[in-house]
């Protein structure tokens, strides 16, 4: 059985690492981002993860992000977790083309792959146990891509959109909606943020999401609230070269 602290953690890098207005036809100018976060569950830190973000002047997207423990959870276990979506952004929303997560806990590695084909509606599920075929309805996401979702309803007109969020486990029907601006500190400082609610069908839950879209379009902070537990995101460096997309 696993110890609580393991327990946590493994909690923590499933539903952190794992959910929109009308977009700029083209960016002015490519992105290219690195973003560092701390994890904390219950507000003791369990890992560091690391986001690297790039979108060409075209709308093409990549999203690389690699997690590992820290603190009791590096003594607890080896789980590194590395995950990339990419896609395209454009008129139509924010439409991934293949996400790839990759696990690796005590030297077992288990690797998972979804494939978005928008021509035919088809979304794969695909690891080493099994291929499934489902239909993809518009709007549908990863568990890296709708974070740009949540980015383009802060930069659109829009207050709320439907979306659906697809792991290799379930498709979760998920609703973003604006509520506001808020201040918050994190690790990096105190900004004043455009917060973004992420709700499903699974009651007494709080998801939330802060952006400054002037910053970064990733998310200074995200929060996940459940049954007294809480697993929390925080930003704590930013780095930027748009001129020098890698």
């Amino acid at each position: 059985m696993l110890n609580p602290v393991r327990r946590a953690g493994l909690v923590l890098l499933a539903l952190l690492l794992g959910a929109c207005g009308p977009p700029p036809r083209e960016l002015a100018e490519p992105v290219a981002v690195e973003a560092t976060y701390r994890l904390l569950f219950n507000d003791v830190l369990v890992g560091h993860a690391l986001f690297v973000l790039q979108i060409s002047s075209d709308g093409a997207y990549t999203i690389d992000a690699f997690t590992t423990p820290a603190g009791q959870m590096r003594q607890a276990t080896v789980h590194e977790v590395l995950e990339n979506s990419r896609g395209k952004i454009d008129s139509r929303g924010v439409r991934p083309e293949r996400f790839d997560r990759s696990v690796m806990l005590d030297q077992e590695v288990t690797l998972q792959r979804l494939a978005f084909d928008w021509e035919q509606r088809r979304l794969r599920f695909s690891n080493r146990e099994e291929t499934r075929v489902d239909a993809l309805a518009p709007g549908t996401q990863d568990r890296l891509s709708y974070l740009l979702a949540a980015w383009r309803l802060v930069t659109g007109d829009e207050a709320a959109t439907e979306i659906q969020i697809a792991s290799i486990e379930a498709i979760e029907q998920t609703r973003l909606e604006v509520i506001g601006k808020e201040t918050i500190e994190i690790p990096l400082g105190r900004y004043e943020t455009v917060a973004v609610r992420r709700s499903t069908s699974q009651p007494n839950q709080i998801r939330a999401i802060w952006f400054r879209t002037d910053l970064s379009p990733l998310p200074l902070r995200v929060v996940h609230g459940w049954a007294g537990s809480t697993v929390d995101m925080q930003l704590e460096s930013l780095s930027r070269n748009p001129d020098h997309p890698r």
